[in-house]
């Protein structure tokens, strides 16, 4: 006699495995947390142009604007 469900929890972990085997070392590793903080922003300034925003053109004002997040990427 088995239980379907852990063939089922099983299956799901060995399956977001490679999705989620990275994500500490985005966080541990400066140069990938720097590129990555620097793809947000680039993604933000294209979303807010293309939606007719304004942009925001400096460094400096994306750490006043999102304090917690630049903390975190300085980190």
């Amino acid at each position: 006699m088995s239980l379907e469900i852990f063939g089922d929890i099983s299956f799901s972990t060995i399956c977001l495995y490679p999705v989620l085997d990275p994500l500490p070392n985005f966080y541990i590793i400066k140069n990938y947390r720097d590129a990555i903080w620097k793809e947000i922003q680039v993604f933000k300034r294209r979303v807010l142009q293309c939606k007719g925003g304004a942009t925001i053109e400096t460094e400096s004002e994306m750490h006043t604007i999102f304090p917690n997040l630049s903390h975190a990427a300085q980190n």
